[in-house]
């Protein structure tokens, strides 16, 4: 049995996703966040784990849509934080919060990245459905003749009922601000493509024609959900200083 909390593997975290540290010292009330980025294409946010060992010293939440980890500082200690994922070796690191009387918690943050933890918020409830569509998706992405039958199955019980959802919770998000509004925009438009697509390709596979129209779709949707990804990290980068 691994001692850790995740799979044991010699695979290394960093090899496909970016991130930086949290601190080693942080203040009672104290906010971070820290950024992950995919530098492959195969891999989703939702693979990611964080978890803190004590959380009356830190907490956090990781947003598997946006790669957004939060961290907070809530009460005097050291608390180990694991990053990891399933077929990863662990990456940990330790923060030890001290305590400030003169804290002002109100003013940890910019009023930007309050509103990005807001934002990341409302997309919470939204993972569930997108990690429901992708993962069945991605188990099904290669169509051929011998499983035609349970592709078919797959797109219609199962990806395109939860995409629409998707679809539908991500059009009704208000960003707390206009340029988060700018940039939610190109996942309100790569959430439509993408559902364009699996219905394309249901339709195809139902009538046995070709599958070139809904991978254009498909990949029109990708592309406009990487240049949100893209924007939501120059944001993140802009006003995380």
């Amino acid at each position: 049995m691994p001692a850790t909390i995740f799979a044991a593997s010699d695979n290394i975290l960093s090899k496909d996703f970016s991130y930086s540290y949290p601190p080693t010292d942080m203040t009672v009330g104290e906010g971070v966040t820290i950024q992950f980025k995919k530098l492959s294409s195969g891999v989703s946010f939702n693979d990611l784990k964080a978890v803190s060992s004590d959380t009356s010293v830190v907490t956090l939440a990781l947003n598997g849509t946006t790669g957004l980890l939060t961290l907070k500082a809530v009460g005097e200690g050291t608390a180990k934080i694991t990053f990891g994922a399933n077929g990863y070796a662990d990456d940990v690191s330790y923060i030890d919060v001290i305590s400030d009387d003169a804290y002002d918690d109100e003013e940890v943050l910019p009023a930007e990245i309050l509103d990005l933890q807001d934002y990341a918020d409302m997309l919470q409830p939204i993972e569930v459905y997108e990690t429901n569509a992708l993962t069945a998706y991605q188990k099904n992405m290669v169509v051929t003749a011998s499983n035609r039958k349970t592709v078919y199955s797959t797109l219609t019980n199962v990806v395109i009922p939860n995409y629409k959802k998707v679809v539908n919770m991500v059009s009704k998000v208000k960003a707390p601000n206009a340029e988060l509004q700018s940039i939610h925009a190109l996942m309100v438009k790569g959430s439509q493509l993408q559902l364009e697509g699996f219905t394309l390709m249901q339709q195809a596979i139902y009538k046995k024609q070709s599958l070139t129209a809904a991978n254009k779709k498909l990949e029109a949707g990708r592309t406009y959900i990487n240049q949100y990804t893209t924007k939501l990290n120059a944001y993140v980068n802009k006003y995380n200083q």
